[in-house]
C-alpha cells in the first residue's frame, strides 16, 4: 500500500500516515456520495444561498438515511 500526503514534518512514521488517512476517509466518502450519488454539482439555482441550501438538504438527507439504517 502506498499513501501520500502533505505534511509539515520532514520524517513521519508509516503509522502517522495511516492515521491521517483514517481521519480523512470519512470526508472523502461524504464527498463521493455528494458528488456521485446526489449529483451535487448539478445545481438547482445559481445563487450562493440556494447552493448552500441544496448542499445542506443533501447532507441532512444522508444523515437521516444513515440514522434509519443504524
Amino acid at each position: 500500500m502506498i499513501l501520500i500526503t502533505s505534511h509539515k514534518e520532514p520524517h513521519i512514521s508509516d503509522q502517522d500516515i495511516v492515521d491521517a488517512y483514517g481521519k480523512r476517509w470519512c470526508i472523502e466518502t461524504i464527498h463521493n456520495e455528494l458528488k456521485n450519488l446526489a449529483k451535487i454539482e448539478t445545481w438547482q439555482t445559481v445563487s450562493t444561498k440556494g447552493i448552500q441550501q441544496d448542499v445542506f438538504c443533501h447532507m441532512m438527507w444522508f444523515l437521516l438515511v444513515a440514522h434509519i439504517e443504524s
